[in-house]
């Protein structure tokens, strides 16, 4: 039970036992509350009912509009679940669809990766055959860096024995392929 004060007097509250003036206007609660009533010092606040003084229709009443209540709020969770869900769903759709597309650029660009390499490979093939000079199918030999002739040389299992030189390396590879050429 709550109750405004009407006029001061002494009391103590259920919360604090100690005597105090309970000045007018302040809101009490409880046996206090109770007993400033029964003395005309305090009101009752409007709306504030005890359980003890419902009646048994008074609390079905109260008890089916709780109930009620609680239909109509648990209802509006329910749609509200049924909303996020449905959000949800949408989201997973439209990320599916984000990661074909990236899916499927990811393939386009390994397809243009590979079609660049071959490409590369044959300008390098080509560079190779334009580096042949002599046009007898090998490359000019003068052209080349002397590990370029020994990786050359070794590439073709030929032995250069002590050559050392450029001009040594050239010959040992010279000598070692006229076999072949005839």
């Amino acid at each position: 039970m709550r109750a405004k004060v009407l006029t001061k007097f002494p009391g103590a509250t259920d919360d604090n036992p100690v005597t105090r003036f309970i000045e007018e206007g302040e809101v009490i609660t409880g046996d206090l509350a109770k007993v400033a009533i029964d003395n005309g010092w305090a009101e009752k606040i409007d709306g504030d009912q005890e359980v003890e003084t419902l009646t048994e229709a008074e609390r079905e009443s109260a008890f089916a509009s709780i109930d009620a209540a609680l239909s109509a709020r648990r209802a509006a969770a329910d749609r509200i679940v049924v909303d996020i869900q449905a959000q949800v769903d949408a989201a997973r759709q439209s990320a599916d669809v984000e990661m074909k597309k990236i899916s499927d650029e990811v393939a386009a660009a390994r397809q243009q990766a590979e079609a660049d390499i071959a490409t590369i490979k044959r300008d390098v093939e080509a560079a190779k055959t334009a580096a042949d000079e002599d046009g007898d199918g090998k490359p000019k030999l003068d052209g080349m860096a002397v590990d370029e002739l020994k990786a050359y040389a070794a590439d073709r299992s030929i032995d250069l024995g002590s050559a050392a030189k450029k001009a040594d390396i050239i010959a040992a590879i010279q000598a070692a392929e006229k076999p072949a050429q005839q």
